[in-house]
């Protein structure tokens, strides 16, 4: 679960000393955001919720339903992983800036079938479903 969720445009100034960042200028240099159009970018850009995971928390666990958004990473590292028939568990992938999580329970709407954790402090920007699908 994240510390800490706001829409982003009443984000402060910064989070952990790290200044705030415009949501649509970031964006604009993400695939496939950076395919859309100025007036559909801008309305991602304002429907955008800004997560803040501190290191070593769970983002998302394998398992648990959709929550109906697509996390872009905007700061910070993520692992992926999956936990075997025994419970252990196994890393399948890094995520980093500009990389998503969740995609899949976006496009199917079924349970997330692997977690990811914040390997550091990590700021992650939540679209909403019906926006990523815009996409």
């Amino acid at each position: 679960m994240c510390y800490r969720a706001r829409r982003c445009a009443a984000v402060p100034g910064n989070f952990w000393g790290v200044p705030a960042v415009d949501h649509l200028a970031f964006l604009k240099t993400v695939q496939p955001f950076d395919r859309l159009d100025e007036a559909n970018l801008a309305e991602v850009a304002r429907s955008v919720t800004v997560a803040l995971y501190p290191k070593n928390s769970e983002i998302i666990t394998q398992g648990s339903p959709s929550k109906g958004y697509l996390i872009v990473l905007e700061s910070g590292l993520a692992e992926v992983t999956i936990a075997g028939d025994q419970g252990e568990e196994r890393s399948v992938g890094i995520r980093r800036p500009k990389e998503f999580c969740g995609e899949t329970t976006v496009l199917t709407g079924l349970d997330y079938p692997a977690s990811v954790r914040a390997v550091e402090d990590t700021v992650g920007l939540l679209i909403p479903r019906k926006l990523s699908k815009t996409v």
